[in-house]
């Protein structure tokens, strides 16, 4: 009897230590509020074309866990940016890297810079070479 007990209470420790060994991922989508998820954000592969003036406010990435394509994951980036407050991504890129097993397993990565425009008057995103999304 008591030998069971003691397996029972190993087994149970053995769970939650396990247990606390997982990891939790957090989704930014259900942060955002209605009016950052009705706002655009406007993607530029460079630097806009005019003199247009911007304050950084920080670099951006996003990596998928896992297989996929780049555009299905464009959408987590532009949630950061807006998350951060941002009104355009400049230095926009996205690629498939290879995740921790290098062999024929790639993850897409988006990567850029979160930028806020300086400007009073609006900025039109074509009219800086970017694409509004």
């Amino acid at each position: 009897m008591k030998l069971k007990s003691v397996k029972l209470v190993y087994f149970v420790l053995t769970l939650l230590t396990v247990a606390s060994c997982t990891t939790q991922t957090i989704n930014t989508k259900g942060r955002i509020t209605d009016a950052l998820s009705k706002s655009k954000i406007c993607l530029i592969a460079g630097l806009p074309k005019k003199d247009v003036k911007y304050t950084v406010i920080r670099k951006i990435k996003f990596g998928k866990g896992s297989y996929g394509k780049v555009n299905d994951s464009l959408y987590q980036l532009i949630d950061q940016a807006k998350v951060l407050g941002a009104d355009a991504i400049i230095n926009y890129a996205g690629s498939q890297r290879f995740g921790f097993w290098p062999w024929r397993i790639t993850r897409p990565v988006l990567r850029g810079v979160a930028v806020t425009w300086n400007s009073n008057e609006s900025v039109k995103c074509e009219d800086v070479g970017g694409l509004l999304r």
